[in-house]
């Protein structure tokens, strides 16, 4: 009953944040370090996947100011555990999370070696309620990718996803660089 009440408790925030998303509601970005907020997603569902690894590769730059990104470090979060908590749910490999930052753009790659999106479903995977054929034994609602797209829209950052079945999946995330200033 627990379990139960969990989920559910899950599936009501998710509508939520969801719905506050696609109102017409303005979204306070600030400046903020993308290293720290995936640190802080990485932390949070690693306390759910205790036994799951997750390697993180990042090359840090001579100047910090190069991890800077606008955007609103609570609504990435949101983001980030999800894709991260997808790749432990639907892998039972390693969770890995890369940090490239090109000139212009910081590239952030989260991969797994999983189960894969069959490739006729790939352009439905982040439509509300809809879920691939192949995770039916899988706890999920099919809210988490469509959040996550709102919310990466919101950023203006570009989605990209490949994915082979019984292969795996990478998302490859494109956020541009820089503060307001």
């Amino acid at each position: 009953m627990i379990t139960d009440i969990r989920k559910l408790n899950y599936l009501l925030n998710s509508l939520l944040e969801l719905a506050h998303l696609n109102r017409d509601v303005n979204i306070q970005l600030s400046d903020i370090r993308l290293d720290e907020v995936i640190y802080t997603s990485i932390h949070e569902v690693k306390s759910r996947y205790q036994d799951r690894k997750f390697l993180l590769r990042i090359n840090y730059p001579e100047n910090e100011n190069d991890l800077i990104v606008r955007g609103n470090p609570g609504l990435l979060t949101i983001a980030f555990n999800n894709l991260l908590e997808n790749a432990c749910k639907f892998s039972e490999g390693e969770v890995i999370t890369e940090f490239l930052i090109e000139e212009k753009f910081i590239k952030i790659i989260i991969s797994d070696s999983g189960i894969g999106i069959p490739s006729g479903q790939m352009n439905d995977i982040f439509t509300p309620f809809k879920r691939a054929s192949n995770v039916k034994y899988k706890s999920g609602f099919g809210i988490g990718l469509s959040l996550v797209a709102k919310i990466l829209e919101v950023h203006g950052v570009a989605c990209s996803v490949q994915s082979a079945e019984n292969e795996g999946t990478r998302f490859e995330l494109l956020f541009g660089r820089g503060s307001a200033e």
